[in-house]
């Protein structure tokens, strides 16, 4: 029997490390509200098509963040046109190609299909990721006594940094630090105790935190994580993976809804900008006045030159197999497509589209969570409970 968990040796004390993937992790970990996780993702696997079932649970499994997220989005979407009581056909074909999934609901006259995406950074950006989660690993290591740290990475360089003298300088500037000292001033100023460490083209700023207790052995040094730059090409990647689902099956004879998701953070305003384009603004140095907006080279298109029109909507949001119960998610509606989909199918969507008439955006909030769409209790799954985090109190 396929199965997405396997059935081994679970620890329970050990949080999931930095570098770590997410599936590894979600397979040992033997806290109850993991368990949780699992049992509910497992439930809904064993719904899905026998025969699919192999290539889709070898996906989910792998040590790769980016084709687990594109399994995990694959399966989250079928629970959620299952729970919605749709009749689903699995990878449905399209000429020489098969889409994911063809939703029909035949008491509503309803019928769609639905594509899902998950995008993620260029190599470079995954291996520049990889060396600071290998330096942030190193970092939750060193013994900080009542201290715990937050990391800032100012620079990050193209090679990995000397673990072994960061680990050794770090430890000796917490030894030079006054604990009795530290608590004052942080009580006076609410400022941290700082240092920088360089090496080549790395930069790494610590702030020391004073801990009323010192942290047990089953913490890490880490307690903030400090700022990092956002990164500006998200859009780009969201746009180019959009326009490939849009593109890539020619006309179809049913509304078109693609599920898009980002191993990386990506914003409400990333969205926008796939969608509807470039942001230019427009400065009126006579008025000292400056607006911005949007370019119309998305998704979207213009009124006068639609783009990706076989496209009727995008549900986006950021989310993973342990954090999607309350997570927001946003529908767009296609303005253009002349096979839209009806309004309200997905109540746990911030729903956009704009109006036929007036030509305005209307927004409708979501009516209810993704964990309430699906049954689940508030607080489910209960991180709150399990052991580590009572442990921490």
């Amino acid at each position: 029997m396929t199965r997405l968990f396997s059935s081994g040796e679970r620890t329970r004390t050990v949080s999931r490390r930095y570098n770590e993937p997410m599936y590894p992790f979600l397979d040992r970990s033997a806290w109850p509200s993991v368990g949780r996780v699992r049992q509910f993702w497992e439930s809904w696997f064993s719904q899905y098509d026998g025969a699919k079932k192999p290539g889709l649970a070898a996906r989910f499994q792998s040590y790769d963040n980016h084709p687990h997220l594109s399994a995990f989005l694959e399966l989250f979407t079928f629970a959620v046109l299952k729970h919605s009581g749709y009749e689903i056909e699995i990878e449905p074909p399209a000429g020489s190609r098969a889409l994911e999934f063809f939703a029909s609901m035949n008491e509503r006259d309803l019928k769609f299909y639905v594509e899902c995406t998950a995008t993620g950074q260029r190599a470079a950006e995954a291996s520049a990721d990889a060396r600071e989660a290998e330096v942030l690993e190193a970092i939750d290591k060193v013994p900080t006594g009542h201290f715990l740290l937050q990391v800032e990475f100012e620079k990050r360089g193209s090679q990995a940094p000397s673990i072994r003298r960061l680990r050794a300088e770090l430890t000796s500037w917490l030894a030079s630090l006054d604990h009795v000292a530290a608590i004052d001033e942080f009580r006076e100023t609410n400022r941290l105790s700082e240092w920088t460490w360089t090496e080549c083209h790395w930069r790494i700023k610590f702030g020391a935190l004073p801990a009323e207790a010192e942290p047990g052995d089953d913490e890490g040094a880490l307690g903030i994580i400090g700022p990092q730059d956002l990164d500006t090409t998200q859009h780009l990647r969201l746009r180019r993976a959009l326009d490939v689902k849009a593109s890539r099956y020619g006309r179809l004879d049913n509304a078109l809804l693609v599920v898009a998701n980002s191993t990386e953070y990506q914003r409400e305003r990333d969205l926008m900008m796939a969608l509807f384009g470039d942001v230019v603004w427009d400065v009126d140095l006579r008025r000292d006045h400056a607006s911005e907006r949007f370019l119309l080279n998305g998704v979207f298109g213009s009124p006068t030159k639609p783009r990706n029109v076989v496209l009727s909507a995008v549900m986006h949001g950021h989310f993973d197999v342990l954090s999607f119960a309350d997570r927001p998610m946003i529908l767009f509606h296609h303005p253009f497509t002349p096979k839209p989909l009806p309004l309200g199918l997905f109540p746990f969507c911030e729903e956009r589209h704009f109006d036929r008439e007036t030509g305005k955006l209307v927004t409708a909030p979501p009516t209810m969570s993704v964990g309430e769409f699906c049954g689940l209790p508030s607080g489910w799954p209960f991180f709150d409970k399990d052991p580590h985090r009572e442990d921490q109190r």
